[in-house]
């Protein structure tokens, strides 16, 4: 039998084979782990293999790393979006508990498969999707860390997103709506910024009047606010953008920034140095929560005929469509809406291109038709 010092490990000598002990610290639990293999071959081969564990001696076993482990810990790691973050939660809520059992080295791409394929049937696409990514994202941060040597969930493909095409108002239907607020300064602003500006909502709700520039008829996209607590946080794709605004929306935010500044006045407040462009504090210091001004623009759309289906977002839908069927080049439009891809533009608004496609199948028939 031959051994070596037990604190670099050990090599024990049994009939053809030698067993390997050595020591790992699990960077999860703090735990000091006793670890052995089973080597078969020369001792020389065998100190090397040895060698080769005890130099990782911090690294995680992933056959010692449940899945939950797993995700908890990249939750704990990883700084998400706070409604990302809450989608991750959900998603791992979904997943059963003998699946959040299961060592992460011994996940295989069949498991995950039959799993999706049972979250589908029962809870649908949408569920099985998020389980998905929830799953992936914990594994592929595994394998990183170097916890697993691939990541299984990568061979697996989700169910495909059901296509839903974008649901807008007419120009007549948003023309009702800024009717119903004709009288109501601050909401006719809203709506006028949003049907001109096409921000995300939340891009909309966290303008201050240092990124409104009223002479150069301006509006400096940076910021939007978060869903979850309501806080200032940065764009969905994590972009700023000046974008161009009509002599309308300037003419409905002058407006509301004069009464804006009486109202404070004849409350006796004094503005914060940077207000935020909609709110309903005299001061101007919180701006609405995404939650307010959904509920509002509900009770409105109520009062206009067939805006059922219709949300606040989809004005920034119609905001695309009009200038597409305008003639607007998309490279204009992609960079109004604050797109990083000009071919997110292009395929949501295929629709819209078709039929300018059809029109130009029309001028050309007229170009080559015989006299």
């Amino acid at each position: 039998m031959a051994r070596r010092d037990y604190g670099a490990g050990s090599i024990i000598q049994r009939g053809d084979a030698w067993y390997l002990r050595w020591y790992s610290t699990d960077p999860l639990t703090g735990r000091r782990i006793r670890r052995s293999e089973t080597f078969r071959g020369a001792k020389r081969d065998a100190s090397k293999r040895l060698a080769q564990l005890t130099a990782r001696t911090s690294d995680v076993d992933g056959t010692l790393v449940t899945l939950e482990q797993c995700i908890d810990r990249w939750r704990e790691t990883v700084e998400h979006e706070k409604s990302t973050g809450r989608n991750y939660d959900r998603g791992k809520a979904s997943i059963p508990a003998h699946v959040l059992a299961m060592p992460i080295a011994s996940i295989r791409a069949s498991h995950l498969a039959e799993l999706i394929d049972a979250i589908e049937a029962a809870s649908g696409v949408h569920r099985a999707r998020l389980v998905h990514a929830t799953i992936s994202g914990a594994l592929t941060q595994a394998w990183r860390w170097e916890w697993i040597a691939q990541n299984p969930a990568r061979r697996v493909v989700p169910p495909a997103a059901p296509g839903r095409a974008p649901t807008q108002p007419s120009r007549a239907q948003v023309q009702q709506l800024l009717a119903l607020v004709a009288n109501q300064p601050q909401l006719y602003a809203w709506i006028m910024t949003s049907a001109d500006v096409g921000g995300r909502p939340g891009e909309v709700l966290a303008l201050r009047w240092s990124k409104v520039d009223l002479e150069r008829a301006q509006i400096f996209v940076s910021q939007a606010i978060d869903p979850i607590d309501g806080a200032e946080k940065a764009t969905k794709t994590k972009g700023k953008r000046t974008v161009a605004v009509s002599p309308a929306t300037i003419d409905a935010l002058t407006v509301w920034r004069k009464l804006l500044v009486e109202r404070a006045e004849s409350a006796g407040v004094e503005l914060v140095a940077d207000p935020f462009v909609f709110s309903d504090d005299l001061a101007g210091a919180r701006p609405w929560r995404t939650d307010l001004a959904t509920k509002r623009f509900g009770r409105l759309k109520a009062k206009v005929p067939g805006l059922e289906r219709v949300r606040l977002y989809d004005l920034r839908h119609f905001v695309a469509t009009e200038l597409i069927a305008a003639g607007v080049p998309a490279k204009t439009v992609s960079s109004r809406l604050g797109h990083t891809r000009l071919a997110t533009t292009t395929d949501t608004y295929s629709h819209v291109t078709e039929a300018q496609d059809r029109d130009a199948a029309v001028v050309m028939g007229d170009r080559l038709r015989a006299d």
